[in-house]
């Protein structure tokens, strides 16, 4: 019953602030998250998944282009050092929502089902991450060889995290693929923020969330997740616009993203 009532007050914070350089001339103008598939905004996706799940309140950390965010129904926060900076900064942010109640972190150039995130709420712990594990034939058309892109993911028996960011070099060291996807507690956020502070400023600053969340888990931080096999989007460069409007046109693939 307690964890109902942590759900209703759950809030979502959407990573936005940077530019997106990998999709070319798509961004020279609007941030990432502003490319449409389906006739609708990536972002428009991701905040109606939250609010489909029930997410009420939702923030958005933004930096580049950051007067194009006109949606009055957000509470923004600002990384003003977004060119120089990664996901640590924008985490950072946004500090004061993740302090003070259950956080939905979410990047802003990813599309979802609602019950994706219906699921992530219901899960328990103080950092949880949901992962794909039917990723591969989605890297089959995005990548010529998916170990390119594809990064390592490794549980165990209890879906407590024991891999995740490597390099991989075979297609056993992935379980899955991280979806852009965290449910943070302030006990989570604290031991995340904790090891953000006693570790060098430098490289914090430059960090994906990968890459962060696998230093976090070999400091000892328990990493919770939950496997989720199906479909998902991330949009990284034209041709991956390219392909999923292609799929809208001629497979199954994007079904459970409503007409625009």
């Amino acid at each position: 019953m307690e964890q109902r009532k942590e759900d209703k007050k759950a809030r979502a914070v959407i990573l936005a602030a940077g530019r997106g350089k990998r999709m070319g001339s798509l961004t020279g103008q609007w941030p990432k998250c502003f490319t449409e598939v389906k006739h609708m905004s990536l972002i428009h996706w991701v905040t109606e998944a939250l609010r489909g799940a029930g997410i009420v309140d939702i923030a958005l950390v933004r930096g580049y282009r950051s007067e194009a965010f006109t949606d009055t129904s957000l509470t923004y926060f600002d990384n003003v050092h977004w060119e120089t900076t990664n996901m640590v900064a924008s985490l950072l942010a946004a500090d004061t929502w993740l302090s003070e109640g259950p956080c939905v972190i979410t990047y802003s150039d990813i599309a979802y089902p609602i019950e994706t995130v219906t699921k992530l709420l219901h899960a328990t712990g103080e950092i949880i991450i949901p992962y794909n594990t039917a990723w591969l034939d989605l890297w089959n058309k995005r990548f010529a060889n998916p170990l390119s892109d594809a990064e390592t993911f490794k549980v165990d028996e209890r879906g407590v995290l024991l891999e995740i960011g490597k390099r991989a070099d075979s297609i056993a060291d992935i379980e899955g693929q991280y979806m852009g996807l965290i449910k943070c507690t302030p006990e989570g956020w604290e031991k995340i923020k904790s090891f953000i502070h006693t570790s060098d400023a430098g490289e914090m600053s430059t960090l994906d969330m990968t890459s962060l969340l696998q230093r976090v888990l070999y400091a000892g931080v328990r990493i919770d997740t939950f496997p989720v096999n199906g479909a998902w989007l991330e949009m990284d460069s034209e041709s991956d616009l390219a392909l999923y409007e292609d799929l809208a046109q001629s497979s199954t693939y994007l079904d459970w993203l409503a007409d625009g």
